[in-house]
């Protein structure tokens, strides 16, 4: 049988954002400790924060998983398409990030959607293939003739050092077992390659309300202000936090993106446009406003695997 703890033995309260059930003895999957602190329920799965680490993730794991990927409420190919290509300025950012450490060679894009990065990174000089294990996604993909294949890295269909760039773009949450997926990155992975990651991280707690959805069981993992830290120091790399943003920011942004004619919308946007260092003020006020003292943010973060012939770089902290 499984082991369990109960909330008055791990020293938390009950109140209205923990699961009131007891949460199993799991191990987490960045450290390997067990025991975990319990901060809310969806969907029946609960958000847990590793007491070790600070690393959250989802228990119990999806049971109807067949890959590495928990795939849950996928879009159509055509609207997915079309979100991409709303975001082609940060695909283009991302390109530059990864420009000031490699200036080209062989790019892999894992769960690469639509392909829109790989025909991004393609026009600026890479050779870019990717993985998409979305059936609808691949099809696409395959149609529009993109070089990208429905296996997973995990399947040792690449050769070992064979990458100078390996892209995870809203996909890192999406993993079963991020070490694992670690472990096969860091093998196909060149000596000094880098690997490009954009999630969602979460400070010393988590909010429910602080976005409408987690996408729990869909999302499973959100990292902690160690958890890359501590994924570097396992698989020898070195980790640089090249952007950070409060999660409410971006979704201001994502809605004052959104295309309506409601004169309330109409509004905000003109002041926001006439205003813009308010997308900068109104995140934090409401973060105060709702009592976010740890909220959710949006990182891009780099990690370098290290070379054999010289030191690690130093390590630069998030702006």
């Amino acid at each position: 049988m499984c082991k369990c703890m109960k909330l008055s033995e791990m020293g938390i309260g009950e109140h209205d954002r923990r699961p009131s059930r007891a949460i199993p003895l799991v191990a987490c999957d960045i450290c390997g400790q067990k025991g975990a602190q319990p901060i809310f329920e969806e969907n029946g799965h609960s958000l847990v924060r590793c007491n070790h680490c600070g690393h959250f993730f989802v228990i119990p794991l999806p049971t109807e998983m067949t890959s590495g990927f928990a795939l849950d409420g996928q879009s159509p190919p055509a609207i997915h398409k079309k979100n991409e290509l709303s975001r082609l300025r940060i695909f283009d950012e991302y390109v530059r990030m990864v420009k000031r450490y490699i200036s080209g060679g062989r790019w892999l894009d894992i769960g690469c959607g639509c392909g829109t990065l790989l025909a991004t990174a393609k026009s600026n000089g890479f050779d870019a293939v990717g993985t998409e294990v979305d059936k609808r996604r691949l099809d696409y993909c395959q149609a529009a003739s993109l070089p990208v294949i429905g296996e997973e890295i995990t399947s040792k269909i690449f050769k070992a050092e064979s990458f100078d760039v390996i892209s995870l773009i809203n996909v890192f949450s999406h993993l079963r077992c991020p070490s694992v997926t670690f472990e096969a990155i860091t093998r196909i992975l060149k000596s000094g390659g880098v690997i490009l990651i954009a999630t969602s991280e979460c400070g010393k707690t988590a909010y429910k309300n602080e976005v409408t959805s987690w996408g729990i069981p869909g999302h499973l993992h959100f990292a902690g202000p160690k958890t890359f830290k501590m994924l570097a120091v396992r698989f020898s790399l070195n980790v640089f936090y090249v952007k950070r943003e409060l999660s409410q920011k971006v979704i201001l942004c994502e809605k004052l993106a959104y295309d309506s004619e409601r004169p309330l919308i109409q509004g905000l946007k003109f002041i926001f446009r006439r205003f813009p260092r308010l997308t900068e003020f109104a995140p934090r006020i409401i973060c105060l406003k709702r009592g976010y003292r740890h909220p959710r943010q949006e990182v891009v973060v780099i990690l370098q695997k290290v070379c054999r012939q010289k030191a690690g770089l130093e390590l630069i902290r998030g702006q």
